[in-house]
């Protein structure tokens, strides 16, 4: 989801949040009607009838989650992204529909596995992908993607957190997808 606050990461035993700890979203965030933080930033609303937009909606706010900012805008790559630093990262997107909701987790960080990508490369990856509109997401040790399978959940991808591979950090928001076989 969103980035947060209170976080800090200094060594395996001093950082925070640790599990359970209060933390709060640093953009808007709202959860099936209730708004619970009105932050600014890049936002991707989905409606109760599940249309997801970037741009408030006109009337209620059913959900909604930030981003720290814009990667595509009308099909292109936002000019002068990062190209330089790769990273675990996170991103969200809308074809131009938008019917498709685009999710994209990169893996970073971890020599011999990935070493993630800039946001530069994430864009060019959502544009392949057809995003017309698309954000990114908190990355690191929050860039998780699990699926829920017969016996439970189970995480797909391999997130880092505090340089641990596969260890996954509390975080203040997710998005959960529900999708139905049609």
């Amino acid at each position: 989801g969103d980035g947060f606050y209170p976080w800090y990461s200094n060594s395996l035993l001093d950082y925070y949040p640790h599990v359970g700890d209060p933390v709060s979203p640093n953009g808007f965030a709202a959860s099936r009607g209730k708004v619970y933080s009105d932050g600014k930033g890049p936002t991707l609303y989905i409606s109760k009838d599940n249309v997801a937009q970037f741009g408030a909606p006109k009337g209620k706010v059913y959900n909604a989650i930030s981003g720290s900012h814009m990667l595509v805008v009308e099909g292109k790559p936002v000019e002068g992204l990062d190209d330089t630093v790769p990273a675990p990262r996170t991103a969200i997107g809308v074809d131009f529909g938008p019917d498709r909701l685009i999710i994209v987790v990169v893996d970073g960080r971890q020599p011999l596995y990935s070493a993630g990508a800039t946001l530069a490369e994430l864009a060019d990856l959502l544009v392949a992908y057809g995003a017309y509109m698309a954000m990114n997401l908190d990355g690191g040790g929050s860039s998780t993607l699990v699926v829920e399978e017969p016996f439970g959940a189970r995480v797909v991808n391999s997130p880092i957190d505090n340089n641990i591979p596969g260890r996954e950090r509390p975080v203040a928001n997710h998005l959960g997808v529900y999708a139905e076989e049609k």
